[in-house]
């Protein structure tokens, strides 16, 4: 089998594996304040824009599988990864009871598999943590903006320090593998962003098959409008492909 491997960074902060054989979701320290200058007016109807990642770990270090990149909220674009390409999709949702909910996908585009066995770090250790994440740590300060943004709508968590909005892990074909948080940061700006990093108990993580992740963060807005999608283009856990 072709083996490809990752050069690997050491200054990211990262989550300890937890321990079981079960998957689990866990957050990682914030390393950076919010540094954004300014949003457009026209916030997530238009022109927002968000900076995106996914990584990978092992016992000790980690690296960039995918990104981090620019991502226009309401769009989809298609990255490089080590397998071949990434795709990521984003949909702004207004619920219409005073909340809107962000989704943001980062999904192999034909669900094949992220993290196969030939693939290792450059000094052959194995894949034993992933990370999704948006205005977060590892990426650049583009967070996330809506101009009626009024606090985040999804449950805070004093022990992790965050919000615990909801993320989906996919494997073969879409099927769902696991269904967690997503560790949600308000920076008080107006803007938020986000990660989760699934592990095995510290064991590798080709064996499963995973596909990709669909984190969705719900958050309030002043007032309800009619319900509706904002930001079109989007893709939800269940897609299929002809």
């Amino acid at each position: 089998m072709c083996k490809t491997a990752i050069s690997m960074f050491a200054a990211l902060a990262g989550s300890a594996a937890t321990a079981g054989a079960s998957l689990s979701a866990s957050p990682i320290t914030q390393t950076f304040l919010n540094a954004e200058a300014s949003h457009g007016a026209a916030g997530v109807v238009a022109i927002e824009t968000v900076d995106t990642a996914v990584t990978i770990f092992n016992d000790s270090n980690g690296a960039f599988y995918a990104g981090p990149t620019n991502h226009g909220i309401g769009g989809t674009q298609t990255i490089a990864s080590p397998v071949g390409t990434l795709e990521i999709s984003s949909l702004v949702t207004d619920n219409g009871d005073g909340t809107r909910t962000l989704t943001i996908s980062w999904i192999e585009p034909s669900f094949g598999n992220l993290l196969p066995s030939g693939l290792t770090f450059n000094d052959g250790s194995a894949v034993t943590e992933i990370g999704f994440e948006f205005g977060g740590p590892n990426t650049d300060a583009d967070t996330f903006f809506d101009p009626d943004f009024a606090g985040i709508a999804d449950p805070f968590d004093a022990l992790a320090g965050a919000y615990l909005a909801d993320f989906t892990l996919l494997g073969p074909a879409g099927s769902v593998l696991f269904s967690g948080n997503f560790f949600v940061e308000d920076y008080l700006d107006g803007t938020f962003g986000g990660i989760t990093t699934i592990a095995a108990g510290g064991g590798p993580l080709s064996g499963f098959g995973l596909s990709g992740g669909v984190a969705s963060v719900t958050y309030f807005v002043p007032a309800p409008t009619g319900a509706g999608v904002l930001a079109l283009g989007g893709l939800v856990a269940a897609r299929r492909r002809r």
